[in-house]
């Protein structure tokens, strides 16, 4: 998962590595806290992103 600057056109990685095992549906998603989540290999992560630390 990767980050985009659309000032600066610049990327960086936020999740190196997901590598998610998909069957069907989106690949990322928001709970009811609007926390980000997906799936690294078998497992359910939450994603939290603090750019700029």
């Amino acid at each position: 998962m990767f980050r985009f600057d659309p000032r600066a056109f610049a990327v960086s990685t936020v999740v190196p590595a997901v590598n998610g095992s998909w069957c069907s549906g989106s690949h990322l998603t928001d709970d009811e806290a609007g926390h980000l989540c997906t799936m690294r290999g078998r497992n359910l992560i939450r994603i939290t992103d603090r750019p700029g630390r």
